[in-house]
């Protein structure tokens, strides 16, 4: 909870600000005494975007704790892009690019806090499964990957996600340019308990969990692999071929 409490804190100070400052903007043009002119009417209309944005927060943050009463097909590009987006702003702060790629297209969603995948309309690839669960998974791996990250301290700092459908499979890849994992601990990492957090940082349960929810109501895996650049995490799902 303290976790999202954060993330919704970060995810609206930047659009606050920028929703102050243009309405301080327009504020002062009107006591000068000038028409109204098309910067103004863009002014108005980028308020009403940033605005539209933070609702659309409010129900990502509304939907990730909303407990699934059963299975459902659900959209998994939808999914990752949303989970991006509860996170975004802890991405922005720390610098942190991210890429996404799902068949031809690929986006790069940048260190922005505009939720700016929204504008994109991706071909949707479902599974079947408790989409909540899913996205907590997601939101895991992710701040593993940013805190890696940051650790490492490169001067260049991105994330890279890809969804690609491999005959009935959906696979899931997120990869990062951090740390990395040590060799030595690879084999462990999915033991429950296990953990190389700091004491009160976590119990270890993160990793070990989302394998076991995978494999119970999703009938999926994560595996994690190191890379030239980083680390990589891989979710492989079966699709779903039912409408939602």
């Amino acid at each position: 909870m303290g976790h999202m409490i954060g993330a919704i804190s970060h995810q609206w100070r930047q659009p606050l600000n920028s929703v102050s400052l243009i309405s301080q903007w327009l504020c002062e043009e009107w006591e000068e005494g000038k028409e109204i002119n098309s910067e103004h009417i863009n002014s108005f209309k980028k308020q009403a975007e940033i605005i539209q944005n933070m609702s659309d927060t409010i129900d990502d943050f509304r939907y990730y704790y909303q407990p699934d009463i059963e299975k459902t097909n659900f959209n998994i590009t939808e999914a990752v892009l949303s989970s991006t987006r509860l996170i975004s702003s802890e991405l922005f702060y720390d610098g942190i690019n991210v890429t996404f790629k799902y068949k031809d297209t690929e986006i790069d969603l940048g260190v922005t806090t505009d939720n700016s995948s929204c504008c994109y309309n991706f071909p949707p690839t479902y599974a079947e499964g408790y989409e909540g669960e899913f996205k907590q998974i997601l939101l895991s791996v992710l701040r593993n990957a940013k805190d890696s990250i940051k650790i490492k301290g490169a001067a260049s700092k991105h994330i890279f996600i890809e969804i690609q459908d491999i005959d009935d499979k959906i696979i899931i890849s997120i990869e990062d340019n951090g740390t990395g994992i040590d060799e030595n601990i690879l084999g462990n990492i999915f033991d429950p308990y296990f953990t190389t957090k700091k004491e009160g940082d976590g119990m270890g349960l993160g990793l070990y969990m989302s394998q076991m929810t995978l494999k119970k109501h999703m009938k999926g895996e994560i595996s994690l692999e190191n890379t030239d650049e980083g680390a990589k995490a891989t979710i492989t799902l079966v699709a779903s071929h039912k409408k939602p």
